[in-house]
Parts: C-alpha cells; structure tokens; sequence
C-alpha cells in the first residue's frame, strides 16, 4: 500500500493485493482497479475487522475489552486475521459491518482513505504520537459508539474523514 500525502492531504493510493490478483488505485476523481469487483450488502448485524497490536496495555486494554462487548452485543462478531489491510478490503467489498483498526500503524491503512471515501464509507480517525485509530462503516451509530469507548477511555479525539480537509495529527 502507498499514499501520496501533499499538504496534509491524501491526494492518491495504491492498493495490491497479490492473493487476490488485485490491485486498486484512486487518484482525484479515478478509480482504476486490475479487475472489477461490486459490493455486497451487509446485514445490519454483519461482522466486524478488528485490528490491534498484541501487546495493549492499561487504557487501551480496557478499550480493546469494551470495543469487544461493543462487537458482541451489536454485530455477529470479529475478525482478525492476516493483515489491516485486507481487513479494509473486505470493508469496502461490503463483507463486514465495519472495521476498526486501534492503535495500528498508520502505513496499514492510510492508503485505503480516499477508497472509503470513493466507497461511501464514513470514517473516524486519530492520528498521535503512538498510531492510528481508524472506526470505518455504513453504520453511523456504531461508529459514534466505538469512538465513544475509544475516546472516554484513552483521552483522544477522533476527526472525521474528509478529504477535502487536512489529516489532523495529534502530538
């Protein structure tokens, strides 16, 4: 994966996912993919792509077991495979309810903001000194509830992706 930051603005990516024979590049108002591919509905209880580091502590560690019972009570449960970033791919192909990536490093998805953008998926996202923490869905609440765990528990303010605006980085 690849983004192409000027200004604080992520002008155009690059997606390759060689297991799926598949790339994906958006550049303004251009969309280019090596084969086409449509979105399927989710259910309103879908799955959710959950990516953490293995080693969270303290308030990020009571936020992984929130956001867990958060998954549990409002969706059919959590993935977390491989890597981020098919986690995003399968976000935007319409086979998960939403993904969240807390406290990952921001190459693992950076690349995939104009492509939920491009894909009509909002998102939530905190840049600061220790990563990134992205909540991306169809499902506004859901998004508003994981930003709520996130937020009241480690202290941090989300920015809504937009990508007419400058990314936010916190220090």
């Amino acid at each position: 994966m690849a983004a192409y930051v000027i200004n604080g603005k992520v002008e155009s990516s690059v997606v390759v996912l060689p297991e799926y024979d598949l790339y994906i590049m958006v550049e303004a108002d251009d969309l280019l993919v090596s084969q086409p591919f449509a979105r399927s509905s989710v259910q309103a209880s879908g799955s959710v792509y959950y990516a953490y580091p293995p080693k969270l502590g303290g308030a990020a560690l009571q936020s992984r077991l929130q956001l867990i019972d958060l998954i549990d009570n409002r969706t059919s449960g959590f993935y977390r495979y491989g890597a981020a970033c098919v986690g995003l791919y399968n976000l935007i192909r319409g086979r998960h309810l939403a993904f969240i990536g807390h406290g990952i490093r921001i190459w693992d998805a950076l690349a995939y903001f104009p492509l939920l953008h491009r894909f009509g998926i909002s998102a939530a996202y905190h840049i600061g000194t220790t990563g990134l923490d992205l909540i991306a869905s169809s499902n506004h609440d859901f998004i508003e509830e994981a930003c709520g765990i996130i937020s009241e528990t480690e202290k941090i303010t989300f920015s809504r992706l937009n990508p007419d605006c400058n990314l936010v980085i916190s220090k």
